[in-house]
C-alpha cells in the first residue's frame, strides 16, 4: 500500500521533500538505507518510503532500534512493506556489509 493513503495531509507535505530536485534525489536509487532514532527518523523514512512509491527509488530502509516498542508510532502499514524492516541493535551486528 502506497503511503500516501494513510498519512495525514501535514505528514504527507513533509514527506514530499518538494525543495529536493529530482536528479539529486536519484543518487539514492537502488540503495539499502541504515537509519536509528524517533521523530526525526520517522520523518526521513516516511520520506524515502514515499519516493519509493512516487520515483520507484527501490530502497531498502532498515530501521535499527533498542526493541520493537520503537515501532509503535509507525504505521501499522510501514510494518509490513517489503521495503521497510526494523533490527534490534544486537541483530544489527549481524549485517553484512558487502
Amino acid at each position: 500500500m502506497q503511503i500516501k493513503n494513510f498519512l495525514d495531509e501535514f505528514q504527507l507535505d513533509w514527506a514530499s521533500i518538494p525543495t529536493v530536485e529530482k536528479d539529486v534525489l536519484m543518487k539514492l536509487k537502488n540503495k539499502t538505507l541504515v537509519i536509528y532514532g524517533h521523530e526525526l527518523a520517522r520523518c526521513f523514512i516516511y520520506s524515502l518510503l514515499h519516493l519509493n512509491d512516487t520515483l520507484k527509488l527501490n530502497n531498502k530502509i532498515i530501521l535499527t532500534g533498542n526493541s520493537e516498542t520503537e515501532l509503535n508510532p509507525y504505521h501499522s502499514e510501514i510494518l509490513k512493506r517489503e521495503d521497510f524492516s526494523f533490527i534490534t541493535f544486537n541483530s544489527a551486528l549481524e549485517i553484512s556489509y558487502a
